[in-house]
């Protein structure tokens, strides 16, 4: 279940409303649609409650499932492969998989995604070959920087 939509026009109707629009009558004319205002408000905070209890309690339910499972936390390894394992994912982890790593420059450059996701490499010759990235799945995308050395005129001739 979805938060509920909140009920803005009769937010606005309660909102707008002053005392004077109470006075000389307009309490008769105004009951009816502020009563049936504050009740939408009303549904509205019950509902939500309602879907916060329902997420409170899949936490828990997760908690319980991960300490009562693997309990075990993905390792850098794990992410930067997406391997298929009952592992829980911690924020250090993740961001520790995207580091960047240092190729090693060579006549042919290879780039193991499995090793690191988002990678560079300085080349130190000209007429360099990138190598497809090994190791790629559906869904998984990296960064390659490369520079030259401080001698300069250094390219990749042949592209994987």
């Amino acid at each position: 279940m979805a938060l509920p939509t909140f009920p803005t026009t009769e937010a606005e109707l309660i909102e707008d409303t002053t005392s004077d629009d109470m006075l000389n009558g307009g309490h008769r004319t105004l009951f009816f649609p502020l009563l049936l205002a504050a009740l939408a408000l009303a549904e509205y905070a019950q509902l939500t409650g309602e879907e916060i209890e329902t997420l409170a309690a899949q936490t828990e339910a997760d908690a319980a499932s991960a300490a009562a499972g693997s309990g075990t936390e993905a390792s850098v390894a794990n992410i930067r492969a997406a391997a298929d394992v009952a592992h829980y994912l911690s924020m250090r982890r993740v961001v520790a998989s995207q580091a960047i790593v240092a190729l090693t420059d060579g006549s042919t450059i290879s780039w193991d995604m499995d090793a690191g996701i988002n990678v560079s490499v300085t080349i130190g010759a000209a007429g360099r070959t990138l190598a497809n990235p090994t190791n790629q799945i559906a869904g998984k995308s990296g960064f390659l920087n490369v520079a030259q050395d401080g001698t300069g005129g250094r390219t990749i001739t042949n592209w994987g």
